[in-house]
């Protein structure tokens, strides 16, 4: 029997026993360092069977159903640990974040696979500049935790050319290679529609909407009266770009936490609101809201001073140098390109004077974005 636990009593079940569980994703996030995750128990009898010294560490498998089913507990558990704490151990459980969740880089492979299974008239991939997991975990809907395996910003250029983009990181990372676009194609998603409040001329959006024709609209109500005037046939893939909580931390000196809660809300109601207008028009619709990066709010959290030398922005470093690492940062290998992103709750410089908010490093907050599924 299954046995619902909180996370406090896994910590301590762990300390004494191997234990199979069924547990919220970023359970594991919050765990002591050192601790094993295991996909199966297959993994777990191939380390009590070795002849090999075992190490101390805690033991745990994923999953309930098993052999081991009458030798060890077996509990449940989707209470998360706080976010001080995921901030503390994060850095500690990169491994299990890279193998076991989803990460943004792989969005567009995994909504390929499931659109093969479940099609849809209409597919709207909704991108979010700004938005954390954290800000829509309690929606009504399937919202799954995504990890953003580099810095949590919107684009990085190369070092070569202020034209070309990474296709590794933020946006860019997201839309993939092949995109989105290209790999439906061959699932009937002919007709592409492309809304942003970017025109072509930006490179990140050239990037993102290559093959989609793009039309420029400056908020959601711009994009919604397009929508309704161009005539729609299934099947349509739609891509939009809308900026979600970016824009309040760079551009706003002051900023009250019921601001930051009416934008997340409206963000839900407009997608809510093209769902409604697809199927009063009698086509099944899917939307898959996910976000480039989350924000920490200046007000919200007490920032320490972490000292860096060459360029760098407040949360994250590009490495230009042979400088070692600090303490206080994770170096993050993409590529030809080397990040140093620094740990919750470390600056390296101060946030901008007009701005309310920042990202870029490596915390629960800025690293941890969603994946919302909508289907009508």
């Amino acid at each position: 029997m299954i046995r619902d636990i909180k996370f406090s009593e896994l910590e301590s079940l762990l300390r004494r026993t191997p234990v199979l569980a069924e547990v919220h994703p970023l359970v594991p996030l919050g765990l002591s360092g050192g601790t094993r995750v295991l996909g199966d128990s297959a993994e777990l009898l191939a380390i009590l069977d070795s002849p090999e010294l075992h190490d101390e560490g805690n033991l745990l498998v994923l999953g309930t159903k098993s052999p081991l089913s009458n030798r060890f507990p077996i509990i449940r558990c989707h209470d998360l640990p706080s976010l001080e704490l995921l901030n503390e151990r994060l850095p500690h459980n990169l491994s299990y974040a890279r193998q076991c969740l989803l990460r943004t880089t792989g969005v567009a492979e995994y909504i390929t696979r499931e659109l093969a299974q479940m099609a849809a008239d209409v597919v709207i991939f909704y991108l979010v500049d700004g938005l954390s997991y954290w800000d829509v975990r309690d929606w009504p809907f399937d919202v799954r935790p995504c990890f953003v395996d580099g810095p949590s910003v919107t684009y990085q250029l190369t070092a070569e050319s202020s034209r070309q983009v990474r296709g590794d990181i933020g946006f860019p990372g997201i839309i993939g290679r092949p995109s989105l676009a290209e790999r439906l194609y061959p699932l009937g998603y002919r007709q592409a529609r492309g809304y942003s409040y970017w025109n072509r001329d930006n490179a990140v959006a050239d990037y993102m909407f290559r093959g989609i024709h793009l039309v420029r609209a400056e908020s959601f109500e711009m994009m919604a009266a397009r929508l309704r005037e161009e005539p729609l046939q299934p099947s349509t893939f739609i891509q939009i770009v809308q900026e979600g909580l970016d824009g309040l931390a760079h551009h706003r000196r002051e900023l009250r936490r019921a601001e930051i809660t009416a934008a997340i809300d409206k963000i839900l109601t407009d997608v809510l609101m093209l769902v409604e207008f697809f199927q009063a028009n009698g086509f099944s619709v899917v939307v898959y809201l996910t976000a480039d990066h989350g924000i920490l709010w200046r007000t919200e959290h007490e920032f320490r001073s972490l000292a860096y030398m060459g360029e760098r922005r407040p949360r994250y470093a590009r490495v230009t140098t042979e400088q070692k690492p600090p303490a206080q940062s994770t170096r993050f290998n993409l590529g030809d390109a080397q990040y140093d992103l620094f740990h919750y709750p470390y600056l390296s410089m101060d946030i901008k004077s007009n701005a309310s908010g920042v990202h870029g490093g490596l915390s629960a907050q800025e690293s941890i974005v969603p994946l919302v599924t909508i289907r009508g």
